[in-house]
Parts: C-alpha cells; structure tokens; sequence
C-alpha cells in the first residue's frame, strides 16, 4: 500500500471514530477507548455514562465479554497524625457482566445495552448503524482511537 493510500485510509478512519465518538456524545455517553482488530476479530470498547463505565472485551472471533461497573468516589484520610490531609480516590464497583458468543454478537449486545440506557430513547438498530463505518472494510488491520484522539 503507497503511502498516499495509507494517509488517506487513516484521514477516513479518523473521520469515522470522530462521528461515532460525537453521536455517543449526543447521545450521553463517552467513548474512551475504541480499539478493532477485523482480521483476528478482537475488540475492545470503553464507554463512560455519568458515573458508569461499560467495557466490552472480544478476546477473540468466538467470545466476547461486556461488564458494566458503577465509579464509586471515596474521600479517605492519608498520612500521619500531624501530616494528615484527605484524598479523593475512584474506585470500580463491579456491577454485572454477560457473555456472548462471538465478536460481532458482543458488539451487538454492546449496542442493544447503549441504546436501552441513552438519554433519548433509540432503537438498537440506530446504534448498530453509528458503528458499522468502523466495521467497514479499510485495508488495515486494527483501529485504535482513544478519547484524546
């Protein structure tokens, strides 16, 4: 592949996770970490909501994984007697998990649970269609976006 022809697939890739990332926006949610692998079907999705966190895991083409946790906030007392000061301290509340069958049937459920739990209320299929761009045949190998991208 030229390097003309990889600068312009990147540019489309960006544009892609740029219009995902800002319709989960509208949506009430925010897509921390997004990475696709197409050829050995893995996948990885972090989303945060409020003071939720949902991170689905597709370890391979015949399983994937979604856990839901709660960001529990801690205020707790550090340091010695006459050093003391008290910090702020984020912890995971595990929630649930559930497992699907594959790949694409995580990212299926994925979506079902981002459209069951938005602000305004959407179909699955709604959602399903903001990720198919990033499902689309692009001549590369994985897709990695994370939040400051």
């Amino acid at each position: 592949m030229s390097d003309l022809t990889k600068q312009q697939t990147q540019t489309e890739l960006a544009q892609r996770a740029k219009v995902l990332t800002s319709a989960l926006a509208l949506l009430g949610w925010e897509l921390t970490s997004f990475e696709l692998d197409l050829v050995r079907e893995t996948a990885r999705v972090d989303l945060r909501r409020g003071d939720r966190k949902v991170i689905m895991i597709a370890p391979g083409p015949d399983r994937a994984v979604i856990e839901r946790f709660r960001v529990v906030e801690e205020h707790v007392t550090i340091g010695r007697r006459g050093d003391r000061s008290i910090a702020r301290r984020l912890r995971d509340e595990f929630l649930w998990r559930s497992r699907s069958g594959g790949f694409r049937a995580g990212l299926r459920e994925l979506c079902y649970y981002i459209a069951e739990n938005s602000t305004p209320a959407l179909p699955s299929a709604a959602v399903r269609a903001l990720f198919a761009p990033m499902l689309a045949p692009y001549g590369g190998a994985a897709i990695v976006v994370h939040s400051g991208d």
